[in-house]
């Protein structure tokens, strides 16, 4: 058997793990994922089930094929009875999703006939320490003597290279009471990885195979140990516990170091609604959530990127203008433009900023001179120029108008003053003298202000807030003050005109503006409206997007990971000391400890105490 639970810190909450014994309509499939692979297995687990890889041919829309063949698929023969054929003799007793190890477990009974009954033990898990190997233990105890056979029934591959270790059906001779024990190690390539997927798919397997499951069990433990490390634990509030735990455990499941082609905003989780495709949230939310963590995950989300440049440099020119474009929606192949021609929302370019932020907080968070150098440079200049020939001097400023006539969306221009300063920032790193045009049209972007209050002018979005969780008056970008004051007023037409739902990030981003505002216990209540609304029974899933089908929706639990990491700490991502504030933590909350963030390629531990600087000690 694997090795017990990770242990927690003395006086620490449990990482969860979470039990389902009701399996009636509706029931939301657990999701098992590791950045390559992802998988929903249903209440009997050894039913063919969805699965999805990364890392696939394009289709002809642009999007990637990420179907895959479920690698857990097995049909139990006893008795003359066969389990998949049956499936009404089937009880499932109970199903369990260990947070801590990343592992779903399965108890049923099979009656097979009516003097024989099969208890039935599945473990399964997605290996992080090898991520192309899908883990299955199946423990079978008979009632009665018996021949009990083993059929894997994977099918064929499709999409992607798929093996198994052993693929031949087994025959076992049991004893009444006797226990016998069944592996699955299934080794998956996606195109994009090698090509000649099959055949590489063939050779892993054999190499799962010589490791074994226990040895590939106790790495995989090791491994979610280890990133556990970095649990943020709130002290004082059960509820938002528990939905930080999941917003962590399910971002990590979505995000490896060894992922070359993004993650979506629903990770692996569901093809739909994005068929693949890699937005921005991969960028603005996931990346700063996942680095503190997981530097090595979010490395990768950066060298997507940079592979991609080429094709944001061919976007720019397409428009006649210079540097680089980073698409709304791309592709997860080549990094180009994979929106639908249809979707009105191709036109929006809040990408490229948001992107050229990602690399300059990657680099302020790690410390890494040489990626500063080989790749945060290129792409921050290359975005620079994009800003520099994206608007024109008129006598209000430097104007950036948009497709559609409009212009001077503050957000958009905000985002973009943001990475002027960061490209100018990133030149002196390197013992450039930035170019002044950067530093005059920084200074000269137009941020527009309602004549009336003053205040930021309203712009295309519902709100500024979820600009908080980068905080551009660190970049010099607009006021605090001034940023505070506007989003105020943006919450007070909120509370007296109607609403249309919002994503999940963006009420994450309320909290944290009450917070911030002094008002802590609108802080406490927006977060936990949240984690009600987005907490999908009964493994916590985030049900954060009306109307999209039941997947994770990893922005919302990016957000949450921020909004405790950074805005509620005070902390920020910094070149110098990350405890720039004094904590504002949501009512209840009595602190907030992390027992392990990278500061600087340092582990840190993190201590924030409401109206102090947090303390930051090396471990």
């Amino acid at each position: 058997m694997p090795m017990p639970t990770p242990p927690v810190p003395q006086g620490a909450l449990p990482i969860p793990k979470l039990d389902c014994i009701d399996f009636t309509s509706p029931f939301t499939a657990a999701y098992l994922g590791n950045g390559l692979i992802g998988l929903r297995p249903q209440a009997n687990p050894l039913l063919p089930a969805q699965a999805m890889v990364t890392g696939q041919a394009s289709t002809g829309a642009g999007d990637a094929s990420l179907t895959a063949a479920y690698p857990f698929a097995v049909n139990i023969v006893a008795g003359g009875a066969g389990l998949q054929e049956n499936p009404r003799r089937v009880t499932v007793i109970k199903q369990s999703l260990d947070m801590a190890t990343g592992e779903l477990t399965t108890h049923m009974k099979f009656a097979a006939s009516e003097t024989l009954t099969l208890d039935i033990q599945v473990l399964q898990f997605l290996s992080r320490s090898a991520p192309c190997l899908a883990c299955q233990e199946i423990r079978l105890t008979a009632s009665s003597q018996t021949q009990i056979e083993v059929i894997p029934q994977v099918g064929s591959p499709a999409a992607a290279g798929l093996a198994l270790a052993q693929a031949a059906p087994r025959a076992y001779n049991v004893q009444g009471g006797q226990t016998c024990v069944v592996h699955t190690l299934a080794a998956i390539v996606p195109s994009a990885y090698h090509p000649q997927p099959q055949a590489h798919a063939q050779r892993l397997a054999a190499w799962a195979g010589a490791a074994g499951f226990q040895e590939l069990s106790r790495l995989n433990r090791q491994t979610w140990l280890d990133l556990w490390q970095s649990r943020i634990r709130i002290v004082g509030d059960v509820a938002a516990q528990r939905a930080l735990d999941a917003a962590f455990f399910y971002l990590h499941s979505s995000c490896h170091a060894s992922c070359l082609c993004g993650t979506g905003p629903m990770g692996l989780s569901l093809a739909e609604p994005y068929g693949g495709r890699v937005l921005d949230d991969m960028d603005y939310w996931l990346l700063p959530a996942v680095a503190p963590a997981a530097p090595d995950a979010a490395l990768a989300m950066l060298r997507y990127r940079l592979a991609a440049l080429p094709a944001a440099r061919a976007a720019a020119h397409l428009l006649g203008l210079q540097g680089a474009l980073v698409p709304l929606q791309a592709s997860a192949g080549g990094g180009e433009e994979a929106c639908p021609p249809s979707d009105a929302a191709a036109g929006d370019h809040r990408s490229t900023p948001r992107v050229a932020l990602a690399f300059w907080e990657y680099y302020l968070a790690t410390a890494d001179e040489d990626f500063l150098r080989r790749a945060v440079w290129p792409i921050l200049s290359d975005f620079a120029r994009w800003i520099e020939s994206r608007g024109r001097f008129t006598a209000a400023g430097f104007e950036i108008v948009n497709a559609d006539g409009t212009r001077n969306d503050p957000e958009m221009n905000i985002l973009c003053r943001m990475a002027l300063v960061a490209a100018s920032h990133c030149a002196a790193a390197i013992g450039y003298d930035p170019p002044p045009a950067w530093t005059r049209l920084a200074g000269a972007i137009v941020i527009p202000l309602d004549r009336q209050t003053g205040l930021i002018a309203p712009g295309q979005r519902e709100s500024l807030a979820p600009l908080l969780l980068h905080d551009p008056s660190e970049y010099g970008a607009v006021d605090a003050d001034l940023l505070r004051r506007t989003l105020e007023r943006d919450e007070q037409l909120r509370q007296v005109q109607p609403a249309a739902p919002e994503a999940g990030h963006a009420t994450v981003a309320r909290a944290v503006a009450a917070a911030i505002a002094g008002d802590r216990a609108k802080a406490a209540q927006v977060f936990h409206d949240l984690c009600e609304q987005t907490w999908s029974a009964p493994y916590g899933l985030c049900a954060a997007l009306p109307g999209h089908p039941q997947g994770e929706h990893l922005t919302t639990h990016a957000a949450m990971l921020m909004a405790a990491m950074y805005a509620f700490t005070g902390l920020r991502i910094s070149s110098g000391d990350w405890a720039r504030y004094p904590a504002r933590l949501p009512e209840s909350w009595q602190k907030i400890e992390i027992g392990r963030l990278w500061v600087g390629g340092v582990p840190m531990r993190v201590t924030a105490v409401n109206g102090q600087r947090a303390r930051l000690a090396q471990q």
